[in-house]
């Protein structure tokens, strides 16, 4: 039997389970299109709809995020990845440094592994480069 089989079988024996099933996956499919249209959709014809309680709960998390997960559909390239990226990376210096003995030399630190800071002289000898 295939896992697919076994699933059909389930859903059969009882409705509530078949209810909630469906409900689920109309949501998730909402949520892959990236459509704020059907996501809002799926979760008002979802208040209706006799599911189990896990999922409720699931819908109203939903509901109450709403703005922010429209948001995020509306706007998919705008992320926090790099910003979360340096902070990861100043929490490993940390860490691998034992303690600094003033800010200043671990602010310098952060800025090389950063790359955030390139002296002048370096600045200026790139720009050379990139003219030619």
């Amino acid at each position: 039997q295939s896992t697919y089989s076994v699933l059909q079988y389930l859903l059969t024996l009882d409705d509530k389970l078949k209810v909630t099933y469906r409900t689920g996956h109309k949501i998730l499919n909402a949520l892959r299109l990236n459509s704020t249209k059907y996501f809002k959709l799926a979760l008002n014809q979802a208040k209706n709809e006799e599911i189990f309680e896990g999922l409720k709960r699931i819908i109203k998390t939903f509901n109450d995020y709403l703005p922010f997960i429209e948001n995020t559909m509306n706007y998919p390239s705008f992320t926090n990845g790099p910003i979360e990226g340096t902070i990861n990376k100043i929490k490993l210096i940390k860490r691998n440094a034992y303690g600094y003995r003033n800010f200043i030399n671990f602010r310098n630190r952060i800025l090389i592994v950063s790359r955030l800071f390139v002296s002048e002289h370096k600045k200026y000898i790139k720009q050379q480069y990139q003219v030619a």
